[in-house]
């Protein structure tokens, strides 16, 4: 077996070293991949969230808009509502 001789040739001291190595490599080792990958899936959901909220702003200026106009439907309505009870009242 093959693992057996590299750790029996290396020793356990060699062995943890090498594996120390793979782990913490500044280049290529396991720690530093996958401190990319999570800074890459960070950056991505943080993107995500921008895009979401940018949408959430549009989406909430549209509706106090169309708040807006139903308000002046309301007034307008109100006014008609005021000058017609007026009118049958005089009547």
């Amino acid at each position: 077996n093959s693992g057996e001789r590299s750790f029996n040739a290396l020793g356990v001291v060699g062995k943890l070293e090498e594996l120390t190595r793979d782990y913490l490599d500044s280049v290529d080792g396991i720690l530093t991949a996958r401190d990319r990958a999570l800074g890459t899936q960070i950056d991505l959901q943080q993107k995500r969230i921008e895009d979401f909220n940018d949408r959430l702003l549009a989406r909430q200026q549209v509706l106090q808009n169309q708040f807006a106009a139903m308000e002046r439907a309301l007034a307008n309505l109100q006014r008609q509502q005021s000058a017609l009870a007026s009118l049958q009242a005089a009547g």
